[in-house]
């Protein structure tokens, strides 16, 4: 949940037993984009 959002994204099943992630658990993200379209941000 980022700021009450859900936050859905995608890892491989190597990098998901690298991090030894387990359902529910919390974790951080780093985000990357090179741009960002004004009609997705939400104020």
């Amino acid at each position: 949940e980022v700021g009450g959002h859900k936050l859905t994204t995608r890892i491989t099943q190597r990098s998901l037993n690298a991090m030894n992630l387990k359902l529910g658990q919390t974790c951080f993200a780093f985000l990357k984009t090179v741009s960002v379209a004004t009609s997705d941000i939400i104020t």
